[in-house]
């Protein structure tokens, strides 16, 4: 059961990557993003509790930094 519930973490952190990559113009460089968790849930199609636990997973590997209704990419072409 652990180990189906880190596949599902890492697919749901993959979907999360490649919203934030179709959203960007470029992958190099900072980059802001400016989407609430409810929304970002929907489009992910899974619960903003998920969410909120793969963007703190993906802020931890330094992926990414949350702050209130956006997130700061430091480096998107890590998301690939």
């Amino acid at each position: 059961v652990v180990g189906s519930v880190d596949v599902y973490k890492r697919q749901l952190e993959k979907r999360i990557g490649n919203f934030i990559l179709t959203h960007i113009e470029r992958p190099s460089g900072r980059k802001i993003l400016k989407i609430k968790m409810e929304e970002l849930a929907q489009v992910v199609n899974d619960t903003r509790m998920g969410v909120s636990r793969a963007l703190n997973s993906m802020q931890e590997k330094g992926l990414l930094e949350l702050h209130r209704g956006e997130m700061m990419i430091p480096d998107a072409e890590k998301l690939l």
